[in-house]
């Protein structure tokens, strides 16, 4: 592993620390959501629920980081693409997924993952 990581670019670096970065905020809001989904579910009825909301900026940035790292590191380390082609896919790659994020919200606003 070590040997792995020496053997990365500085660009390959900031990808890889990107895709580890939204895959984790990506894991640990998803295990999130379901202890509070768990959790809701042994409160009475009459309680009044907290409800964490989590708006659609913050789901495009975590979907924008985690898919910049992973099509940045893959254009550069599968496809030998140069600095320039890899960051023009990564930032295409989190940037459709923040538009699709925002066209989601705009369609059917309000809405949140369950």
């Amino acid at each position: 592993m070590a040997e792995y990581l020496e053997a990365l670019s500085t660009w390959e670096t900031a990808y890889l620390f990107a895709a580890l970065a939204g895959g984790m905020i990506f894991l640990i809001w998803t295990v999130w959501q379901v202890a509070v989904e768990a959790f809701k579910q042994q409160r009475a009825v009459t309680e009044a629920p907290t409800e964490f909301q989590v708006g659609w900026i913050t789901r495009g940035l975590v979907g924008f980081i985690l898919l910049f790292g992973v099509v940045g590191l893959a254009l550069t380390r599968l496809m030998g693409a140069g600095v320039g082609w890899s960051l023009a896919g990564a930032l295409a790659a989190g940037g459709g997924v923040f538009g699709a994020v925002w066209v989601l919200e705009k369609v059917a606003p309000g809405t949140r993952a369950k």
